[in-house]
């Protein structure tokens, strides 16, 4: 019997604007500095924007401000690893 080949999911609006600003997030600057902007694409939606900012901000060692231009500063303290 032959296999069933996976079909690969396409991901949601939301699952897509949140690798891009992983992305942004884990960038070799973005970790050097602890910190990052990021902003809203003309693209995505505002409410997934919203819920994305909610989970960012529930991480404790986080901070967000938000700028004049709309975008989100993100900074976070690096832990000191053994």
């Amino acid at each position: 019997m032959a296999k069933k080949q996976a079909i690969p999911k396409t991901p949601t609006p939301f699952e897509l604007m949140a690798r891009r600003v992983k992305t942004i997030i884990t960038s070799p600057r973005a970790q050097l500095e602890c910190r990052a902007n990021i902003a809203r694409e003309p693209h995505e939606s505002q409410e997934d924007w919203q819920m994305l900012l909610e989970q960012i901000g529930e991480a404790e060692e986080v901070r967000m401000t938000n700028r004049d231009d709309g975008s989100v500063h993100l900074a976070w303290i690096r832990h000191k690893q053994d």
